[in-house]
C-alpha cells in the first residue's frame, strides 16, 4: 500500500515528465519558425500634411527715421514699450528752426501790413483819378504796387509754412500703435536724415516698432509641394522653444514668383496668420507648420510597417495555424505613422509586422508575445 509521500512523489515526477513533453513538442513543431510580431487593426484619426520649417513674425514692423539730420534733443520711449500711432517719439534741437519761424511770421505780418497801405493808396489814386487831379499812368503805378504787394505776401507766407514743416521734421511719431522692439538712439546724438549734407542717403533709423497683437508665421515651400496649399487652409503650428503646445493658423498669402532657389528646385514663400498669440511667443522663433491636406476621424488603419507594398497593389501577412497568410488590402490616406485601410481587412484582425519584403506566403512563424 502505497505511503501518501509516495503518491506525491509520483504525482510531481508525472507533472514534469509532461512539461517535458510538451516542450520537447513544442521544439519539435516549432523547429525552423520564424518568430514574428503582430498588430491588430484598429480605428483612429488619420491627418495628412504638409510640413514645413518657418520663423514668427509680426504682420506689421516699421523702422522709423527722422527726415532731417540734426542733434537728438530728447527721446521718449525706451525698448518694450507700447505707443500709440501720432505718439511723438523723439525731438532734435530745433532752436536755429524756431528762430527761423519767428523771423517767417514777422515778415508775412510786415507784407500784410503793407499790403494793408498798399490798398489804401489804390482806393485814392482811383478817387483821385475819377475826379481828373490824377493821370492814368499814376492810378495804374497805384495798382502795379498793389498787385506786387500781393504777391509778396503769397511768397512770405510760402516761406512760412516751409519753415513749420521743417520744424516737424524735428519731431518722430510712432507710425503705427505698436511695441518698440529696438532702440537705436540716445539724446545727444546726431542722427543722419535722408537729406543729410545736401545729398539723398539713406535715413538712419531710430527705432523698430512691431505690432505684436498679428502675428505670422514665414515659411517657404517647394515648388513640388506648394500645388497643395491654398489660401484659407488650416494649419497646426508647433514652436520650437514650446513643444508641447499646438497653434492654429490659417494660410493668408501665397508668394506668385519664387523665393529662393537650390539645386533641387525652387520654393514659395507662403504666410500663415496665427488665430491667437500667447504672450510668451516671440519675434523670430523657429516652427515647424503643418498644412492641413486631409482629414478623416474614427478610420481602419494600419501601422506603415504592417503593410507591404509591391508593384500594383499592397498586400499584409495574417496567421492561420501557425502560417503566413498573404492578403491584398486597398490603402488611403497616411501620415507620419498611420495609413488607412479601405477594404481587405476587419477590425481586430492581426498582422505582420517588420521587414514584411523577407516573408512568404505558407512560410511556418511563431508569434513573439
Amino acid at each position: 500500500m502505497m505511503t501518501k509521500n509516495k503518491k506525491i512523489f509520483l504525482a510531481v515526477i508525472s507533472l514534469l515528465l509532461l512539461l517535458s513533453f510538451i516542450l520537447i513538442a513544442k521544439r519539435i513543431w516549432f523547429k525552423g519558425a520564424l518568430p514574428v510580431r503582430v498588430v491588430s487593426a484598429s480605428t483612429r484619426d488619420i491627418r495628412q500634411t504638409v510640413s514645413s520649417s518657418g520663423s514668427i513674425e509680426a504682420r506689421e514692423k516699421i523702422q522709423v527715421a527722422f527726415e532731417m539730420a540734426g542733434r537728438v534733443k530728447a527721446v521718449y520711449f525706451k525698448e518694450h514699450d507700447r505707443v500709440k500711432k501720432g505718439q511723438v517719439l523723439a525731438r532734435l534741437v530745433d532752436d536755429e528752426i524756431a528762430a527761423q519761424i519767428d523771423q517767417a511770421r514777422a515778415a508775412v505780418l510786415q507784407a500784410e501790413i503793407s499790403l494793408k497801405n498798399m490798398e489804401r493808396n489804390l482806393t485814392r489814386a482811383r478817387e483821385l483819378y475819377k475826379k481828373g487831379f490824377l493821370s492814368l499812368e499814376g492810378m495804374e503805378a497805384a495798382q502795379t504796387e498793389y498787385d506786387m504787394g500781393g504777391e509778396l505776401l503769397s511768397q512770405r507766407k510760402a516761406s512760412y509754412e516751409a519753415v513749420k514743416a521743417r520744424s516737424h521734421s524735428t519731431l518722430i511719431t510712432a507710425p503705427i500703435t505698436g511695441t518698440v522692439i529696438r532702440k537705436f538712439i540716445k539724446e545727444g546724438e546726431i542722427v543722419a536724415g535722408p537729406l543729410s549734407a545736401g545729398r539723398i542717403s539713406e535715413p538712419v533709423p531710430i527705432a523698430e516698432i512691431a505690432d505684436l497683437s498679428q502675428m505670422e508665421v514665414i515659411t517657404d515651400i517647394d515648388e513640388t509641394e506648394v500645388a497643395k496649399i491654398h489660401q484659407g487652409q488650416e494649419t497646426l503650428i508647433k514652436v520650437d522653444a514650446y513643444p508641447d503646445t499646438i497653434l492654429t493658423g490659417t494660410v493668408r498669402e501665397i508668394a506668385l514668383v519664387t523665393s529662393e532657389r537650390r539645386e533641387a528646385g525652387r520654393n514659395y514663400r507662403v504666410i500663415v496668420s496665427l488665430q491667437n498669440t500667447p504672450a510668451w511667443l516671440r519675434l523670430g522663433m523657429t516652427s515647424t507648420i503643418d498644412f492641413i491636406i486631409q482629414e478623416k476621424k474614427g478610420i481602419l488603419c494600419l501601422t506603415a510597417d504592417a503593410i507591404l507594398q509591391k508593384e500594383s497593389h499592397s498586400v499584409v501577412f495574417l496567421i492561420k495555424e501557425g502560417r503566413l497568410t498573404e492578403r491584398e488590402v486597398k490603402t488611403g490616406i497616411g501620415d507620419e505613422e498611420y495609413l488607412e485601410i479601405l477594404s481587405g481587412l476587419n477590425p481586430g484582425e492581426e498582422v505582420v509586422i517588420g521587414d514584411l519584403s523577407k516573408l512568404h506566403q505558407g512560410e511556418r512563424v511563431t508569434v513573439l508575445r
